[in-house]
């Protein structure tokens, strides 16, 4: 899909960088420009950045940062602002935390139009600075009842709280922001297509930033999930009667709540002053955030239904197409749930998608949404092509290789045989437009053609093609949409490699890590004996920058097939080659040897939040998990973990569990309920790597 990308300077800046800002006085800013627009200056700063004169350049943006202050000049002053908080970054510690307390102070003391903007980019800075410390913010304890201005001590809730309350304070003076056009900022606003139809007040800038924050799932696991929710079917009523709905919650960090509110009054505004490109633009957007977060069994439907109704109200205008590509891609989306096993159902649904795209290009060829119809039609037009054939295949009888397509209804099909000059893994190094280049220029064993069954649905199909007999040997089989196997975006090729060998083997890991096999006839399963074992293992030649294949020990098997390989006191990765007259195989990562006190291992780490602290028996408990992996200082989110869940009492007896599997944003959610007469007192919440007591 194409997307308007609509980037502010700050945005990128602030991800990587902070640093320093400076107290001014209050004052009235400017509208618009005064005094120019600082090209020449700011020429200079990018030039000198470009020669890593990070001292110069930031010496010239503080004499800009004071002249656009003098001038009132609110887009130059802001993009001062940016321009030293990232240039200071390279000449102090813990700028991070510094560059917020400043920029905290330049907040304050800022008048309009600057202040909302501030605010905006000093509620990115704080969760810029969460992502950047999550392991240790999720350690800390959560501290009430005295004023805490030190951000290394705050837990996630205290970041959460500031970075709601910057958001709501960009939107403030709501009334102002609506009438001042977002050309008071085109000096740090990068514009794209039909940019200001979709953003054309500073209102739009910042909320749809603000709901950028409040649609992210992550920060929401601080929150009990009975809270705030959009399960109802009000949320996808049309636009004027959601933006009259009242939504109440008692739950101040509820960030769905807020992204509720802010959708609400975008859509009021653009329903009073009739920017269809701008209504349509944040109903959208309101559907999506419903569909996703909807926990109702028919919201599919709903959501359908919704955009059909929008699509049909605003037909006339060019910007119902981005409607029609949103209807088209949820046709396509469930086409992918189409499964052959299961008869047809959503066999044809990709193809519907494409016909309704082709109904909004007919309508405004020129439209952004008939540039992404088009972009998903040439997307479910793609051909595709893939092969899965068994690693090893018995000598002199014909094999079978699954083919995979989508839109193909013939492949060519070429073989050749791999010398040793392809033995090594480096090939696989090269890139694929390398590595297919040296498999074309071998000489073919065998060259046809199949024709596949295609009905025209669009759809991926797989079928089973017939490899005639090979002689022993290592092969490659290659599948092409064209004749010559041209590698373009027009055609695909697909690769795989094979060997043919009367040769098996069977392995296991044994004590103290050491490795045993034994080699037995493929099709007989009786013992090999007298079968060479060649050991590789990769090493990496700093001369030629490649990886090398380098011989280690020799084995051979004995009169049952056997032989064991000792585990090595460095931990390295080995191939085997099987050798048995002009018979070979070479196995690829067969094994690894490794000592056991030599293991690093990644440290998991499970924080679990409940929604209170103190229960009576009978009630629920509500909670939240997100699950992280530690590796050295860097960490990151588990997405898709399985993990068990254990509700303990006071003995720690079980008393119940649960089985979950982690979002895209690693967190799980559920609920126990404490049944009743046990004994009173600390309970717990726990699985492998994570606690929480109550």
């Amino acid at each position: 899909m194409k997307k308007r990308f609509l980037i502010i300077l700050f945005a990128g800046i602030i991800a990587f960088a902070f640093a320093k800002t400076f107290i001014y006085s209050s004052k009235a800013y400017s509208y618009m420009a005064k005094g120019g627009d600082y090209k020449k200056e700011w020429a200079v700063v990018d030039s000198l950045e470009g020669q890593e004169l990070n001292k110069s350049a930031l010496d010239l943006v503080i004499k800009i940062y004071n002249k656009a202050k003098l001038e009132g000049n609110a887009a130059q002053f802001v993009k001062a602002v940016i321009y030293r908080m990232k240039l200071e970054s390279q000449f102090e510690e813990f700028s991070l935390e510094k560059s917020i307390y400043k920029l905290q102070e330049e907040t304050k003391n800022s008048t309009y139009p600057i202040k909302p903007v501030l605010h905006s980019i000093l509620a990115e800075s704080y969760w810029r600075y969460y992502e950047a410390n999550r392991w240790q913010t999720y350690e800390r304890s959560q501290t009430t009842g005295f004023k805490n201005d030190d951000i290394a001590t705050w837990d996630i809730n205290k970041i959460v709280n500031e970075v709601i309350l910057n958001y709501q304070l960009s939107l403030e003076d709501a009334e102002k922001s609506k009438a001042t056009p977002i050309d008071v900022y085109d000096a740090i606003v990068i514009h794209t297509k039909d940019f200001r139809n979709l953003r054309p007040t500073l209102f739009d800038f910042l909320g749809h930033r603000a709901l950028d924050f409040y649609m992210n799932q992550e920060p929401e696991v601080i929150h009990p999930s009975y809270k705030f929710s959009v399960s109802d079917e009000s949320f996808f009523n049309d636009a004027e009667a959601f933006a009259i709905n009242k939504y109440k919650t008692e739950d101040t960090l509820s960030l769905k709540f807020y992204a509720v509110n802010v959708l609400q009054q975008l859509t009021a505004f653009h329903l009073k002053d009739n920017n269809i490109d701008a209504l349509i633009d944040v109903d959208l957007k309101r559907l999506n955030f419903v569909k996703a977060n909807s926990g109702l069994s028919n919201k599919e439907d709903l959501y359908l239904a919704a955009l059909e109704n929008l699509e049909k109200k605003y037909i006339d205008s060019p910007a119902s197409t981005e409607v029609t590509y949103s209807i088209a891609n949820h046709f396509q989306q469930l086409g992918t749930k189409y499964n052959p096993d299961n008869g047809d159902e959503h066999k044809w649904e990709i193809k519907k998608a494409y016909e309704i795209c082709q109904k909004g290009i007919d309508r405004f060829p020129k439209s952004f949404g008939a540039d992404n119809c088009r972009y998903l039609q040439a997307n479910i037009k793609a051909k595709s092509v893939s092969v899965i054939c068994e690693e090893v295949n018995v000598p002199d009888m014909p094999s079978r290789t699954l083919v995979n397509y989508k839109n193909l209804q013939k492949i060519f099909v070429r073989v050749a045989k791999l010398n040793d000059q392809l033995k090594g893994r480096n090939a696989n190094y090269e890139g694929t437009e390398v590595l297919l280049k040296k498999y074309l220029d071998l000489k073919p064993v065998l060259e046809f053609s199949t024709t596949l069954p295609d009905d025209g649905d669009y759809q991926n199909h797989s079928v089973e093609i017939k490899i005639p007999k090979l002689e022993k040997g290592n092969y490659v089989i290659l599948t092409g949409t064209d004749e010559r196997f041209n590698y373009t975006e027009k055609n695909a090729v697909a690769y795989q490699q094979c060997w043919v060998s009367s040769l098996s083997f069977f392995s296991r890991r044994a004590a103290f890590g050491n490795y045993e096999f034994y080699i037995v006839d493929r099709e007989s399963g009786a013992p090999k004996k007298n079968v060479t074992a060649q050991l590789w293992h990769e090493k990496y030649d700093y001369n030629t920058s490649k990886y090398e294949y380098v011989k280690g020990d020799k084995f051979t098997s004995n009169d049952e097939g056997y032989f064991s390989v000792k585990a090595d006191t460095e931990s390295k990765n080995y191939d085997v080659e099987f050798i048995d007259g002009n018979d070979r195989l070479h196995c690829r990562n067969a094994l690894y040897l490794y000592s056991y006190n030599d293991r690093e291992e990644k440290q998991k780490r499970t924080f679990i939040f409940t929604d209170r602290a103190i229960y009576r028996p009978g009630q629920t408990v509500y909670f939240k998990g997100i699950m992280l992996e530690k590796n050295g200082e860097s960490n990151k989110i588990l997405s898709k973990e399985n993990t068990t869940v254990i509700f303990y009492d006071v003995n720690h007896q079980k008393i119940t569990e649960q089985q979950f599997t982690t979002n895209e944003y690693g967190t799980f959610n559920g609920t126990f309920t404490i049944p009743q007469g046990l004994l009173n007192g600390q309970m717990s919440i726990t699985n492998k790597n994570g606690s929480a007591y109550f």
